[in-house]
């Protein structure tokens, strides 16, 4: 009997919790680039460039298949990835400014939208690229667990994807 007591307190306490974590995320990580924003500009503005730095590869992602549909670049650009292993999903370029950087909507199966930007900011002896997720999972119980660990899996694709960006742009092979 105290052990059925254990249990259903137990669960109370974890659906309890899981009701008042928060339903919404934001993730956050950023590089100085020793380069001017016309030089960074086109490899976040371009979609068929991102494979040039971006985490989400065919290297990490073998199975995964990329088109790309709309404009050619900037507003409207879209790329659509499926991956048996890894779901679906696809990017809208929502913004386009060469001087501040991109927004974008990003869609994963079974998600709801997210949104994204992908900031310039000029500092001494470079510029500052901030790129950013944030969204709102819902609010279930799972699903505000799962916003607990939105950074620490974001946020280390993150810090690859922009090492890669860095290590391009000003010329040097990607740091392993």
């Amino acid at each position: 009997m105290k052990i059925l007591v254990a249990l259903v307190v137990l669960v109370v306490v974890v659906c309890g919790v899981g009701f008042i974590l928060p339903s919404d995320y934001s993730v956050e990580r950023s590089v100085v680039i020793k380069a001017e924003p016309s030089a960074i500009f086109p490899y976040l503005n371009d979609l068929k460039r991102w494979p040039e730095w971006s985490p989400w590869t065919k290297e990490k992602y073998p199975k995964m298949e990329t088109t790309y549909h709309g404009a050619d670049s900037g507003v409207g650009a879209e790329s659509k990835w499926t991956d048996p292993d890894n779901g679906n999903g696809r990017m809208v370029i929502t913004k386009s400014d060469p001087e501040n950087g991109i927004d974008y909507d990003l869609f994963f199966d079974e998600f709801p939208k997210s949104m994204g930007t992908i900031t310039l900011k000029p500092v001494d002896g470079g510029v500052e690229i901030s790129m950013t997720n944030a969204g709102d999972l819902g609010g279930g119980i799972i699903s505000n667990y799962f916003v607990l660990m939105m950074g620490p899996m974001m946020g280390g694709e993150f810090e690859d994807g922009l090492a890669k960006l860095k290590a391009v742009v000003e010329g040097a092979p990607p740091a392993s």
